[in-house]
């Protein structure tokens, strides 16, 4: 869900096996800079895109301790991809540096390597 400045909003929902409700509130200027055309920020929510569920997911690994991700960093990203799907804009593609792509690949081959292990 998606809020603006002056609205209000209370979680009611029932949390099972110990979830938590995380929210991220971003000073005007943020908001502006990560994209501050009209109704971005009205939408109000979207339907579940993955690329929205894995950040939430790191949010909840940051909140916890399981990343070195710093929970306001996450927030940052998650609010600038929100941004980015609500404008609709398409974003440039770049090409990944070989060096990249060899890394990914490498740690692909690591974890196909060790996916027997505990």
């Amino acid at each position: 869900m998606v809020g603006h400045p002056g609205d209000e909003y209370v979680c009611t929902h029932d949390h099972a096996h110990g979830d938590r409700c995380l929210s991220f509130d971003f000073a005007p200027a943020l908001v502006e800079a990560l994209g501050d055309r009209p109704g971005i920020w009205r939408v109000g929510c979207l339907a579940p895109r993955p690329e929205l569920m894995v950040l939430g997911e790191l949010a909840q690994a940051a909140l916890a301790g399981g990343t070195d991700v710093a929970l306001d960093e996450v927030g940052l990203l998650l609010a600038a991809r929100f941004a980015a799907l609500v404008d609709g804009r398409p974003r440039p593609y770049r090409r990944p540096p070989a060096r990249d792509r060899r890394r990914a690949v490498e740690t692909a081959l690591w974890i196909d390597a060790r996916s027997h292990d505990p």
